[in-house]
């Protein structure tokens, strides 16, 4: 690996990090082989409320968002799980001095958001952009980066599309469930893959314990997603 800095943006959908995602960053920044740096953070600040939330949810209701909302009213009453316990930006040594640039989506045609100009002109400045936030994103934000910008599939592209991660593998009892990397372009989840591991499922009981295997070994992968895309 060249001794070139790579500069990284991340895009994230608050000031805070879910675990699996603060160790999918530490992997990388810490990586003996990837000499990367964090250039900017861009930060979502539009803010919707839980009501508002809750009716997006409920607009197109089906058996996985029922499945879910039996889930979060469960979760209520146990342990957080440690994927999703959330660390503040500030609290992340790694990610101390970089620049944060605050911006709202814009909703794109059709499905999906776009990103302004003021933040898509701050991605033209780096190498590689990682996508933690801004939900299906589209327009010039996705090729303004030299080598694109990664996102996370919970799920085997090849197989199983869209959402929920893990859900169709838990329900229709597979025996292993993957992790997918993409490169992401204007389709939907039709972006290349940049990198990929299957995780055995076979003996979780629960989509809880799926999602835990998912985002257990997602940190692993970003290192090799980058260079996999860099070189």
């Amino acid at each position: 690996m060249s001794d070139q800095t790579v500069h990284v943006g991340v895009l994230l959908s608050s000031y805070t990090l879910r675990e699996w995602e603060k160790q999918a960053l530490l992997e990388l920044f810490n990586h003996p082989e990837i000499n990367a740096t964090p250039e900017v953070l861009i930060v979502d600040t539009s803010q919707t409320s839980t009501q508002d939330a809750i009716r997006s949810h409920l607009a197109d209701l089906s058996l996985w968002k029922v499945y879910r909302l039996l889930t979060f009213a469960l979760s209520a009453f146990a342990d957080e799980t440690w994927h999703s316990t959330t660390t503040p930006v500030s609290d992340i040594d790694v990610l101390d001095n970089t620049e944060i640039i605050e911006c709202t989506p814009i909703p794109a045609d059709g499905l999906g958001n776009e990103i302004p100009p003021s933040a898509v002109s701050s991605l033209a400045d780096v190498d590689i952009a990682i996508r933690f936030g801004f939900g299906i994103i589209k327009g010039d934000a996705l090729t303004a980066p030299t080598h694109g910008m990664l996102s996370y599939h919970h799920g085997d592209l090849r197989k199983y599309r869209g959402r929920p991660a893990g859900f169709h593998e838990f329900i229709n009892r597979e025996q292993t469930a993957g992790v997918t990397v993409q490169r992401l372009n204007e389709s939907l989840d039709g972006g290349a893959i940049a990198a990929f591991e299957d995780v055995e499922i076979e003996r979780t009981t629960s989509w809880q314990e799926v999602l835990s295997e998912l985002y257990r070994i997602s940190p692993e992968l970003l290192p090799h997603a980058v260079q996999n895309c860099i070189e």
